[in-house]
């Protein structure tokens, strides 16, 4: 039972996350995590390792964003707990106990909701305790969503524990696309490697555009639909990179 909600919450949050328009932004970052991403770091101890994460209303209209979490895998001797408010909250906004978060998925209730107008952001402070016990690599994964659609759009946060706490050298890619929404032209840069494979394609899965690039490639969407379309980037020992572009005329 538990693997088939698991299922579900991963569908929701892919699928729907598509069309959500909620960003996510870890750190000050300019990486947007939404639709699925994943922001991995390695613990560098078992003490607690915090992460802010902004979730961005990018709806065009006024969201009152209610937050969740699942735990894909995780030992049972580490910890973890949020606190969610505005960005603007000097207080954090509401610490919900790790004791109080220990069920899978968890949700917060409406009454924790917060109202983002567009543009504004909401602040996740995620804050994960692993445990030399058990090293392993594990994720976790944040929704944001509303009290209809609580799993509008999801990011993962994965983290790498080993037993001697070494961090290893891998490839830091990221993508940045702009404008976002398109109308004519859509650019993908390509940073932290030499280059990058990347692929286009549209809600049914039909390839639209597949080939390596360094740097920067501007992609003419002039002739497309208006929609939601993907791209994808991979590069050599780098994680792959799942991203929406809208195209509107």
């Amino acid at each position: 039972m538990k693997k088939i909600i698991l299922s579900i919450l991963t569908i929701a949050g892919i699928a729907l996350g598509s069309v959500a328009q909620i960003e996510f932004y870890v750190d000050g970052g300019a990486t947007d995590y939404s639709g699925g991403g994943v922001f991995s770091f390695y613990a560098t101890g078992d003490e607690d390792q915090v992460h802010e994460i902004y979730v961005e209303n990018q709806s065009g209209g006024t969201l009152d964003i209610i937050v969740s979490r699942t735990r894909i895998n995780r030992p049972a001797s580490w910890e973890d707990y949020i606190c969610w408010g505005h960005e603007t909250d000097t207080f954090g906004g509401t610490c919900f106990s790790s004791l109080s978060m220990d069920m899978d998925p968890w949700s917060a209730s409406t009454t924790n909701s917060v109202e983002l107008l567009d543009g504004e952001s909401g602040k996740i402070s995620s804050h994960i305790t692993p445990s030399f016990a058990d090293p392993d690599v594990v994720t976790y994964r944040y929704f944001a969503g509303t009290e209809n659609d609580p799993f509008l759009d999801s990011m993962d946060v994965q983290v790498t524990l080993t037993p001697l706490a070494i961090e290893e050298i891998t490839p830091q890619l990221s993508m940045n696309l702009a404008p976002n929404p398109a109308s004519k032209q859509v650019t993908v840069t390509a940073m932290g490697v030499e280059s990058a494979a990347i692929k286009m394609y549209d809600v049914l899965g039909n390839t639209l555009l597949s080939k390596t690039i360094s740097g920067s490639e501007t992609i003419d969407v002039s002739e497309f639909r208006n929609g939601i379309y993907f791209i994808t980037m991979e590069a050599k020992g780098a994680k792959k990179i799942n991203r929406k572009v809208i195209v509107r005329h």
